[in-house]
């Protein structure tokens, strides 16, 4: 696209023209990308889509079918479901949406009968919706005598829209502050009234600890707080760390049954969500467990669909919490956070998983787990003594990293045109103690193994080009 010299370059033509710069053509747009083809997914990654899936793309794109509000309510009449009445004119594809959402619940024990569902626009925004839906939820379930709010239990290495969703929702405007010490900016300063956004630490695998969970809990609900949300990470983004949801959901049994507390579960699943269910089935991460009330997935991250798939889901009936009544819209309902959006992921869900079946996904999925086993052992080997492999998930296709060479220059080689930027590795921060979440942190380089990084000798490249960099 043209560099703007002018204000022509920006502004909106009074009059339009028969035809347009070449250069500042929509369909010239992935020439901007530097790869071959341009990235779709999570972590800037490019996927091969087959001629039927493109064909799936122009059609939904050319249509242009809206989805407002949520698709997977029924009526059941004479054995079958009959869906509830949405906005007009777009029942194909509501009942499409809302047939992958169940595709996608029954992997993470949900049925038709026991939960909704929705495609929005990305991780942050399902959390959004879960956390909504949670705050209400806990405003109509629990008294708050000592008028505290909510507190938001999570760890230091939660996404960042679930603090940022806090502030929005006016449940607590926590951030972080630079630390005096080491200059990092990894100080979390809690709202001052004390609600919102308040972590517990960590084990020394980066999951959440049960026993500091207790500990928190109980120094909040001394304080008066009655009212609480819990947001365990299944895929850290810093470490690939799965928070243990089943022990969790225990906890909130207890907490329900000798105390006037109430706890809603909001488990953050972005990337796990299309990994744990496929290569470990038997960690049960969602629905089987009876206090997770809601969910979010995304499908642009493992889900091998593009930019944006975010994947809410919940149980039945709990978006009744946030519905609205629209009057000008057919079925007189909106229940979602965005309202209207794009069918196309729903659509392009639907060819994909049809056609690569839970095997296909299995075998994607295990095919960037075993490739990342392969390189965790090569870093170990080759470059243990300079290169520290961190514990992660065998069910998470990350690997943190962290290097032992004071001064490593390894920052500028990650920029663009630099020898590491093909790899998309990213630096992060987590506290040197997992435990003691004030902690100065280590930094952490995180590298997504994606499939195109499973090519012959690209990850032998990888090491290489790291050897190149710590040498420099």
């Amino acid at each position: 696209m043209s560099p703007i010299k002018t204000e022509e370059d920006w502004r909106w033509p009074k009059n339009g023209q028969n035809e347009v710069d070449p250069q500042d053509s929509i369909s010239n747009i992935a020439d901007l990308y530097h790869s071959e083809k341009p990235p779709v997914c999570y972590p800037g990654s490019y996927l091969d889509f087959d001629p039927e899936a493109q064909k799936v793309i122009l059609d939904v794109l050319q249509k242009n079918p809206n989805l407002i509000g949520t698709h997977t309510h029924f009526i059941t009449m004479n054995g079958a479901r009959v869906p509830k009445k949405g906005e007009g004119g777009f029942e194909a594809t509501q009942q499409l949406e809302a047939r992958v959402i169940w595709m996608i619940g029954g992997m993470v024990g949900g049925t038709p009968e026991t939960i909704d569902g929705l495609f929005c626009g990305g991780g942050t925004e399902a959390n959004l919706q879960g956390m909504y839906i949670g705050r209400n939820w806990l405003r109509s379930n629990c008294l708050d005598p000592h008028q505290k709010g909510i507190v938001i239990l999570t760890t230091p290495l939660i996404h960042y829209s679930v603090i940022k969703n806090a502030d929005i929702l006016n449940i607590g405007n926590g951030k972080f502050e630079r630390c005096m010490a080491c200059g990092n900016l990894h100080r979390f300063e809690s709202d001052p009234s004390g609600t919102g956004v308040t972590f517990v630490g960590m084990n020394d695998s980066f999951e959440m600890d049960m026993g500091d969970l207790k500990r928190v809990f109980a120094d909040k609900y001394a304080q008066g707080f009655r009212r609480f949300m819990i947001v365990p990470t299944v895929g850290t983004t810093d470490a690939g760390s799965i928070d243990p949801v089943a022990d969790i959901s225990q906890f909130i049994d207890e907490v329900h049954t000798t105390s006037e507390a109430r706890v809603y579960m909001h488990v953050d699943a972005s990337f796990g969500g299309f990994t744990v269910p496929f290569v470990n089935p038997d960690l049960h991460i969602g629905f089987e467990n009876r206090h997770v009330m809601s969910m979010t997935l995304d499908g642009d991250k493992m889900g091998q669909l593009p930019y944006p798939a975010g994947v809410f889901l919940c149980r039945k009936g709990l978006t009744d919490y946030i519905a609205r009544e629209v009057s000008y819209v057919e079925g007189n309902q909106d229940d979602s956070v965005s309202g209207s959006r794009t069918a196309l992921p729903a659509a392009l869900a639907w060819h994909q998983f049809k056609k690569n079946g839970t095997e296909g996904q299995r075998r994607h999925v295990q095919a960037c787990l075993d490739a990342r086993n392969a390189l965790a052992h090569k870093l170990k080997t080759e470059l243990g003594d300079y290169v520290g492999v961190m514990p992660y998930s065998p069910w998470i296709n990350l690997l943190p990293i962290k290097m032992r060479a004071i001064g490593s220059p390894i920052t500028q080689h990650l920029k663009e045109g630099g020898l590491l930027a093909p790899f998309q590795m990213r630096k992060d921060f987590i506290p040197h103690e997992p435990l003691n979440i004030m902690s100065c942190p280590d930094t952490v380089y995180k590298l997504c193994i994606m499939p195109h990084l499973l090519g012959t000798g690209t990850l032998d490249t990888f090491v290489e080009l790291l050897k190149q960099t710590l040498r420099s």
